[in-house]
């Protein structure tokens, strides 16, 4: 995972990799010590990263218009996501996520 995030981190200049969905994450309040319920953090996650917008989840294939304007943690997002290519991506195993940023 480590080499993975590292090659994420190094070729977008610091804005996609799971360090930086973890940045995110802890920021929002997730992860054990919190007093927020996952779907919440979820959610403002979801908004943050750009998965995300008024209040829905994007279809998978709307995530990669423009990966120049992606927010950063926007990717990767394949690890986690549930659901299918042509469907909205609120199908994300965040327990994945968890997993992700609790060993880096």
């Amino acid at each position: 995972m480590n080499t993975i995030n590292k090659l994420w981190v190094k070729h977008s200049n610091g804005r996609f990799g799971f360090s930086v969905q973890k940045k995110i994450w802890k920021k929002l309040g997730g992860g054990c010590d919190t007093d927020y319920t996952n779907y919440e953090v979820e959610e403002k996650f979801g908004a943050v990263v750009g998965w995300r917008k008024e209040r829905n989840w994007l279809y998978y294939v709307d995530l990669y218009d423009s990966l120049r304007t992606a927010p950063p943690g926007h990717l990767p997002l394949a690890l986690m996501l549930r659901s299918g290519k042509t469907e909205r991506c609120d199908e994300i195993d965040f327990s994945i996520l968890e997993v992700i940023v609790g060993r880096l």
